[in-house]
């Protein structure tokens, strides 16, 4: 049958196969061509296959990477960390000398986690209890864990939407917006102000040994800034700035606070030696205030730290975030696809956080 076939002067002919005898050496040639058009097809094939398992284990390596550390929440403490992973279990790491890094066994067909907040040497966490038929709940959804020296780590039976753990006491959010603090009162930071009439608070956070409450006006009001602080004051980060400025989240650090503007940017207050009290002139959703540093989630979802930086907790590495912590010298921050980050001091791992 007709074939197209290649002279040796490059053009190419139609020829009936047979029709025409051969020399020998044109036969050897396209033995030859033939030969190489093979080799060429078994490369090719090869490096398909090859190429296809690459793509493969990249894929693989990548679920793996990103379902590693699936997170939902995270929180970095003095030298430890913790996060609720995806399937509403607990991870902790780092210093676990009072058990801090040491999370409840609880039986994870009945409790799950629904929030984490780590302190200096306790862990406190939120959670809900679904019980099979025959068993019961024990009273409270608030389980914490490690020192408990001052009672950070006993919060009774009470009942809370929202948990922060500071250096040596724990404040927490109830469903009727007051708010419940318990542990060490040397300076009255477990000791909640009489809330003016109009006003219900809506967020809390626990610094070292001071605490601070976002309130918000739920009728007619008197003109008043939405931050509230008590307890330790020596450094002025109990001392709200004067004005009627409306915040709309508040972060107690150790001694300083931080808070989000409703326009974005950030107020701080307090210490300030290492200008940890300076935040950039740019807009923020989330603000995290630290030992002697700070960190914020941009609008862009990048994250810019500020103060003291003796162990790079103060360097953020580069992308986008959804949530973020500052602990005493390292933060950790929580990455779109549920992986968590951490960075600054090491000493005992708390910037590791487990492979699953």
């Amino acid at each position: 049958k007709p074939v197209q076939q290649q002279n040796p002067g490059g053009a190419w002919a139609s020829v009936r196969v047979g029709s025409v005898p051969e020399s020998h050496s044109r036969l050897e040639r396209r033995g030859t061509e033939k030969g190489d058009l093979i080799m060429m097809l078994r490369r090719s094939l090869y490096l398909t296959l090859v190429l296809s398992l690459a793509l493969r284990v990249v894929g693989a390596e990548a679920q793996d990477y990103s379902c590693n550390n699936c997170m939902v929440d995270v929180s970095a403490g003095f030298q430890h960390s913790c996060a609720v992973r995806e399937d509403n279990t607990v991870a902790c790491w780092g210093l676990d000398d009072y058990g801090q890094a040491t999370p409840l066994d609880l039986d994870p067909d009945v409790y799950t986690f629904h929030q984490v907040s780590t302190g200096y040497g306790h862990t406190c966490a939120i959670v809900e209890c679904d019980p099979p038929p025959g068993q019961f709940c024990l009273a409270g959804n608030v389980r914490c864990w490690g020192w408990d020296d001052l009672d950070q780590a006993t919060p009774g039976t009470v009942y809370l939407d929202q948990i922060d753990a500071g250096d040596f006491h724990t404040c927490g959010l109830k469903a009727d917006n007051t708010i419940f603090c318990f542990g060490s009162d040397t300076y009255g930071e477990s000791t909640v102000p009489a809330i003016a009439a109009g006003w219900q608070y809506t967020q809390v956070s626990a610094g070292g040994y001071h605490t601070c409450a976002i309130q918000e006006c739920t009728g007619i009001c008197v003109l008043d800034t939405t931050v509230k602080c008590w307890g330790q004051n020596n450094q002025g980060q109990a001392t709200v700035p004067p004005g009627t400025d409306q915040f709309v989240q508040v972060s107690a650090g150790l001694y300083h606070t931080c808070a989000v503007r409703d326009d974005g940017f950030v107020a701080c207050w307090g210490r300030d030696s290492e200008q940890q009290s300076t935040p950039p002139r740019t807009a923020f959703q989330y603000v995290s205030a630290g030992g002697f540093f700070t960190c914020g989630l941009r609008t862009d979802d990048s994250v810019a730290c500020w103060g003291n930086n003796n162990h790079g907790q103060a360097t953020p590495p580069e992308g986008s975030f959804k949530a973020i912590s500052a602990g005493t010298y390292h933060a950790c921050g929580l990455r779109p696809d549920g992986s968590v980050v951490c960075w600054g001091s090491d000493d005992f791992n708390q910037n590791l956080p487990p492979a699953g």
